[in-house]
């Protein structure tokens, strides 16, 4: 029996799947509508150092070291000063907002929760916002968790879906355990965009074929497909086949997130640790900022990096790049208590990229359960489909490429 499959779009979640794919003996074809691979995970170089464009690391883990072995990428490991993680509270970076007394509420609520998940799991249509405050506290929620959350889904916790964002605590995970692997946030020396253009080029190699430059209009539904491209596109090319999950697709929103690169020579700012996170009391623009060369001091030199993380409520306040810089700056200025000199600055703007994690977005994935076929011959997978961390998609191309195997050949 033939195996062949059709990978529609050639980001993270599509070379991914198409490399598992491939192990299982599919024949895989990889359609992009770009010039080049990787999605948004650009990392372009500079003369002052690397620049990720998207994500800039992810979750170490034994599925990630085997994969890296195999297609002959070597892995960025963090420095020791990407240990410290910062919070800013009253004005003041901290690595923890709490005193004495309010840290051992905080540890008597955890361990309460963690007795009994299963008392404390989401209601439906609940809001990440009310479900920390019925189950821990607002003071936790906003000093804590939502500064630490909005840096992921780039949206504050009342625009949120709890059950989503919670999902992974309510799992039993043993997928880390015994691997003998640390949790942490690794790279690549040319960047996250390193990772796929080596993962492509094996691919390429072993016969998978990779076509860029051609934008999928409509689908063979005789023949296996696998989806990987944003909801909005996706339903542009169901309409002829689903009509229904077209629309529902075509509904799906999106939000916006920049980032803003701004490079500074060693002498003049240097700072340590792996970033700071904002709440929304200390009223800055950013979501957070990232010292890029404390966490992979080894791709920078003469220079360090920050790069200020803006969310979708700012942004839609910014006309132009201009203004988006000027946001940042001041919160430079707020955070550091002086004004730097940037010697580079870099400005990128994922305009409607981002999936909303909302209660729209919840029931669209409880509607049609994307862990099988959504129709024949197609499934949908990306970022949108439940899973936005990029190790989250890795362990989850694998079991799709799994379940897709185990579907099509029973």
């Amino acid at each position: 029996m033939s195996l062949k499959a059709t990978v529609v779009g050639a980001g993270f979640s599509g070379l991914t799947t198409a490399y598992f794919l491939h192990k299982n003996g599919y024949a895989v074809k990889v359609i992009e509508k770009n010039s080049q691979v990787a999605g948004l995970l650009q990392s372009p170089m500079t003369k002052y150092g690397v620049i990720d464009h998207a994500a800039n690391g992810l979750i170490n883990s034994k599925a990630l070291i085997d994969l890296c072995s195999e297609i002959g990428v070597e892995l960025l490991y963090p420095g020791p000063n990407a240990k410290k993680k910062y919070l800013l509270y009253k004005g003041k970076m901290t690595r923890w907002p709490f005193g004495i007394f309010e840290t051992l509420k905080v540890i008597a609520k955890i361990f309460k929760f963690k007795r009994n998940k299963l008392k404390f799991q989401p209601n439906k249509g609940e809001s990440f916002k009310l479900w920390v405050e019925r189950v821990f506290s607002s003071k936790l929620l906003n000093r804590l968790i939502e500064p630490a959350f909005q840096g992921v889904y780039a949206s504050f916790s009342k625009n949120l879906s709890a059950t989503l964002v919670t999902k992974n605590l309510f799992k039993d995970s043993n997928s880390s355990k015994g691997s003998g692997v640390k949790r942490q946030t690794v790279c690549f020396n040319g960047g996250m965009q390193e990772f796929c253009k080596s993962l492509a080029a094996y691919l390429t190699s072993n016969g998978v074929n990779i076509v860029l430059n051609t934008e999928v209009s409509k689908l063979d539904p005789s023949e296996l497909n696998i989806l990987t491209c944003s909801a909005n596109m996706a339903g542009h090319i169901l309409g002829d086949i689903n009509a229904e999950l077209a629309r529902d697709l075509a509904k799906v929103k999106s939000i916006s997130i920049a980032k803003v690169a701004c490079f500074i020579k060693k002498e003049d700012h240097n700072p340590e640790g792996f970033g700071c996170l904002f709440p929304k009391s200390e009223g800055f623009n950013s979501l957070g900022v990232l010292f890029d060369s404390a966490i992979f001091p080894s791709r920078y030199k003469g220079h360090s990096l920050q790069t200020w993380i803006l969310g979708d409520e700012l942004l839609k306040t910014c006309k132009n790049d201009e203004q988006i810089i000027t946001k940042v700056k001041e919160d430079a200025l707020k955070l550091w208590d002086k004004e730097l000199k940037f010697d580079h600055i870099d400005v990128k703007l994922w305009k409607d990229t981002l999936p909303l994690y909302n209660n729209d977005l919840e029931q669209f994935i409880e509607k049609y359960n994307l862990e099988k076929e959504v129709t024949k011959n197609v499934y949908l997978f990306g970022n949108y489909t439940g899973n936005l961390g990029l190790s989250q998609l890795l362990e989850k191309s694998k079991e799709l490429a799994t379940r897709i195997n185990y579907e099509q050949t029973k």
